[in-house]
């Protein structure tokens, strides 16, 4: 058996508006599926609401504590003092309080090498090596940290200042 199909027009054009009549079908059918669930009212959704603060009263009192000049007094409150000006009582000389020390001062690597360099400066380049070699190491760089204040006392017993 053989089935022959004539087209009035050409095969590409055929498919072509089948094409575009399958499409607008299937347009017009997704169009229809959506129509009634735009027309149900969603639940109207609830936009988070920031947290109103209420302002917090700053009273000002009548009467400003004593440590508060007139002058201050004034000025926050906008009003003439009514009370005379409290005179601040003269203050007593003492004598400064003397100074002791209350730690040990702490050295590190970079402060005794600075200040191995005024020995250098005076000329004295062998006594640093005579305490670098003192302390088992190669440079001052290598001193352990635990060696640092005995490097100190031994830098300042040479006259060496910090």
């Amino acid at each position: 058996m053989k089935l022959e199909i004539i087209f009035d027009k050409e095969f590409t054009a055929v498919l072509t508006e089948l094409a575009w009549s399958i499409g607008d079908n299937i347009k017009q059918a997704m169009v229809n599926s959506i129509k009634p669930a735009m027309t149900e009212q969603a639940p109207p959704v609830q936009q988070p609401q920031a947290p109103v603060q209420q302002p917090i009263p700053n009273p000002v009192p009548d009467e400003m504590p004593e440590y508060i000049t007139p002058a201050t007094n004034q000025f926050i409150t906008g009003q003439q003092s009514t009370t005379p000006p409290v005179q601040d009582p003269q203050p007593v000389p003492t004598a400064p309080p003397a100074q002791v020390p209350t730690t040990a001062p702490t050295y590190d690597v970079q402060k005794l090498a600075v200040a191995a360099m005024q020995l250098k400066d005076a000329g004295r380049i062998g006594e640093i090596q005579e305490l670098i070699a003192k302390y088992g190491v190669a440079t001052i760089m290598q001193l352990k940290p635990e060696q640092y204040d005995a490097f100190a006392q031994d830098l300042i017993a040479k006259g060496v200042k910090f």
